[in-house]
């Protein structure tokens, strides 16, 4: 990692890929600073083949199931639970590189 080697200052990623960098590095996670603000934001989408003869259930399916999601308060609280850096990081003791 960049950082590591001070041959960068900022690393950009989306939290989850910023901690798997930071446990494939098995250094502290303490060393780095992760930054509250949101420099974007971008939008999924689920894309099935219109030639999958299926797709037009499946995408209904998905929409259900997201919407059960959201109507039961689960969705908001998932949001909730990993923009509070809850994702589990493993704590490695090694020394630094």
């Amino acid at each position: 990692m960049l950082l590591l080697l001070g041959r960068d200052d900022v690393f950009l990623a989306d939290r989850l890929l910023g901690v798997h960098a930071v446990q494939s590095t098995e250094v502290d996670r303490r060393r780095f600073h992760v930054s509250g603000s949101v420099l974007s934001r971008q939008t999924i989408h689920l894309i099935v083949p219109r030639s999958r003869p299926d797709a037009g259930q499946l995408i209904e399916r998905f929409d259900r199931g997201l919407r059960a999601l959201q109507d039961s308060g689960d969705y908001q609280r998932l949001i909730e639970w990993f923009a509070a850096d809850n994702v589990p990081v493993e704590r490695r003791a090694t020394t630094a590189r």
